[in-house]
């Protein structure tokens, strides 16, 4: 069985919505890390595998300050999260 998550241009998930619109140029293959990470981060009800998901996430990937290819951005993560 494959679950497959579909977003058209906003997820609006707990405390933070994350807007698509002009993000999904930063990856040509999926929603930018940076974007899953906060996806990840704001499941109210936290799973083992979501636990998983989100290490493996933040072990495969650069984490720096700005936005590229195959890298999770502090510099967008902070932008989303200071939106409160």
């Amino acid at each position: 069985m494959v679950h497959i998550d579909v977003f058209w241009d906003k997820l609006k998930a707990a405390n933070h919505p994350i807007t698509f619109r002009d993000r999904l140029e930063v990856n040509p293959i999926s929603i930018p890390f940076s974007d899953l990470l906060l996806e990840k981060l704001q499941i109210v009800s936290f799973s083992r595998k979501d636990m998983i998901d989100t290490l493996l996430l933040l072990k495969a990937h650069i984490v720096a300050g700005r936005e590229e290819l195959e890298t999770i951005s502090t510099d967008r993560v902070a932008h989303v999260l200071s939106r409160d």
